[in-house]
Order: structure tokens, then C-alpha cells, then sequence
């Protein structure tokens, strides 16, 4: 990722007072991890799970088994499930799966 876009973000979120929290799978983490690299990090950031087995998604995320199998793991609806999932565990504003 360019880190002047990074910093860019993490201005405009520290600046509107927003946390921003990730819900990841095939990603395994790196959007939070390049995100947490960016000066005051902490003031925007609230926390990532990844959740790249799937029955994480089920068992944490609370993402139906029913849809997984339907769709795949890492489809753009059991995405949108771990999106949802993950407001229920971290309190932010901006969630990102």
C-alpha cells in the first residue's frame, strides 16, 4: 500500500475523531498491520481479527454455516457476514471486512 495514502486516511479518521476496525480472511491481517505502521496509529485504530479458517467466521463471527456453504469463504456475502459479525465484538465506526 502507499503509505502517503495510509497517512492520508489516518489523518481524515484522527481529524473526524473515527476508529476503524477489519474484519480479515484471505488478507490475513495486512490491512490492519499496514494501517497500525501509520504515526498515531492508536488514535484511530481500534482492532483486527482474521478469521481465515472458516469456521472461525462461524464460531466467532457468528457467519451462518448455511451461507458459506452457498457462497464460498471468501465471498463478497460471507465477507459482508464477518463485516457485520465484527461490530458485535470491537466498537468503532468504520468497519472493513
Amino acid at each position: 500500500m502507499n503509505s502517503e495514502n495510509l497517512q492520508l486516511v489516518a489523518e481524515l479518521l484522527i481529524k473526524h475523531k473515527l476508529y476503524l476496525s477489519f474484519a480479515e480472511s484471505a488478507t490475513a491481517g495486512r490491512l490492519a498491520a499496514e494501517f497500525s505502521l501509520v504515526k498515531d496509529a492508536g488514535k484511530f485504530l481500534k482492532g483486527a481479527f482474521v478469521c481465515y479458517d472458516a469456521c472461525l467466521k462461524e464460531t466467532v463471527l457468528a457467519v451462518p454455516h448455511e451461507l458459506i456453504e452457498k457462497y464460498t469463504p471468501e465471498s463478497m456475502e460471507v465477507t459482508r457476514a464477518i463485516t457485520l459479525g465484527l461490530q458485535k465484538i470491537i466498537q468503532s465506526d468504520i468497519y472493513i471486512g
